[in-house]
């Protein structure tokens, strides 16, 4: 995992530098391209840095606990070794997740409709009201100016979320 890490901090950094570059800005497909490879790569290596920031914490904490002779520096070092040992335990799970094989349907726009049922006023109510399922997919409320028909049931509700380039938290 960590070599695959910092080979995509590599690429970060030589991403950086060719957006710096007068020829990378006048092409804009080359820099389109680039543009959005390192906003792909932004999450993955801020919380890579921060994890690499926990561990030095760690080892500085774990230093001072065997060098120190007074008991409540050795109390603060002990405190900062337990807490660094929590973020690092936490950065390694988040870059985990990070690392997982993206779906390239991420990235694309969705329509999803419910049908209600059949069986009346009752057939319609598990499309009607707050679609919880479709609420945490799209990352929205109903739509403005959806007007709830006589009766209460929703007959086609239909909700529509945009991907995000990044595959990371609910579309926008």
């Amino acid at each position: 995992m960590f070599e695959k890490l910092e080979a995509l901090s590599d690429r970060y950094n030589e991403i950086n530098e060719r957006l710096m570059m007068p020829e990378t800005v006048n092409n804009n497909a080359v820099y389109r391209e680039l543009m959005k490879e390192y906003t792909q790569l932004t999450p993955i290596i801020e919380t890579y840095k921060k994890y690499k920031s926990a561990q030095a914490a760690q080892e500085e904490a774990l230093e001072l606990m065997h060098t120190e002779t007074d008991k409540d520096m050795k109390q603060m070092a002990e405190d900062e070794y337990l807490e660094s040992k929590e973020n690092i335990s936490k950065y390694a799970d988040e870059l985990k997740i990070m690392l997982l094989p993206k779906d390239p349907n991420d990235s694309r726009n969705v329509i999803i409709e419910i049908r209600a049922g059949a069986g009346g006023e009752a057939g319609g109510h598990p499309a009607g009201g707050e679609p919880l399922g479709v609420r945490r997919h799209t990352g929205r409320s109903p739509a403005a100016g959806h007007r709830r028909p006589a009766g209460g049931e929703h007959r086609r509700p239909v909700r529509t979320g945009r991907g995000r380039p990044t595959g990371y938290g609910p579309a926008v």
